[in-house]
């Protein structure tokens, strides 16, 4: 087995850049701790805690680029800011997501934007057999905290000029879904938020790349929620090729083809 802090850094770059292939291959930690012949614990860290094994020094860049506009769609879906765990004081940004490849396409964003992510598996299943057991990743920066905090959707509006189909990538990966009607033989696409203005500006972006929305009120919710709907296999199709999200478009796969 190799001893991998003792390795050139570029040939444990190499190792890290393999693991995280092999993983989005759907392999399991212990093979591909056994096909790289290095600690299980190691390649764990790498995905898991978004551990990497570059010295470099990276500073945090928060100006308009398509990364942060994607991470900004991401957030105002299925992000949080919350209290540190051992450091009452400081907050942590965390990102939920069900699927292991998007946690790490979410922790490669992320340090494009000169950020250190983490990645820990939230096994809400311990709880109750129901619940799915979700990839949370972390960025411990009061930085970024910060900036997270005072985002407006006016702000988000300037931020992300130029860079709107990233926005609308990670928003959809948040807050979207896709289902197939078998009886009428259709896709179906809804996005939903609680925030109005949120949505207007999803609604504006939808409308400027050609496809003719409304925001609505959601109906049978307790709190205030509103929602877009896509219908038609041409429409979604054609949206999904656009947008091009990472996940949820499992059944564009299996009926659009």
């Amino acid at each position: 087995m190799k001893y991998v802090r003792k390795l050139p850094l570029e040939e444990r770059m190499k190792l890290y850049h393999q693991a995280l292939e092999l993983r989005r291959r759907g392999v399991p930690i212990k093979t591909i701790a056994k096909t790289l012949g290095i600690s299980r614990k190691t390649v764990e860290s790498w995905i898991y805690k978004g551990c990497k094994p570059d010295t470099r020094v990276y500073s945090v860049r928060l100006t308009s680029s398509k990364e942060l506009a994607y991470i900004l769609g991401l957030f105002l879906g299925d992000g949080t800011v919350t209290k540190h765990s051992s450091k009452k004081k400081d907050k942590v940004v965390v990102i939920r997501t069900k699927y292991s490849n998007h946690a790490i396409k979410i922790s490669e964003t992320l340090r494009k934007l000169g950020l250190n992510p983490s990645i820990y598996l939230d096994r809400k299943s311990k709880y109750n057999k129901r619940w799915n057991d979700l990839y949370a990743v972390r960025v411990f920066s009061r930085r970024f905290v910060e900036f997270i905090e005072s985002v407006t959707a006016s702000k988000i509006r300037e931020m992300i000029r130029g860079h709107e189909i990233d926005f609308l990538r990670g928003f959809y990966e948040a807050e979207g879904s896709l289902s197939y009607n078998k009886r009428i033989k259709q896709l179906h696409i809804r996005i939903t938020n609680t925030n109005y203005e949120y949505m207007e500006l999803v609604r504006d972006i939808l409308q400027l790349i050609g496809f003719n929305v409304n925001v609505r009120r959601r109906r049978g919710t307790k709190k205030p929620a509103y929602e877009i709907e896509l219908t038609g296999n041409n429409i979604c199709r054609r949206f999904l090729k656009i947008v091009n999200p990472l996940i949820k478009n499992e059944i564009k796969m299996r009926v659009c083809g």
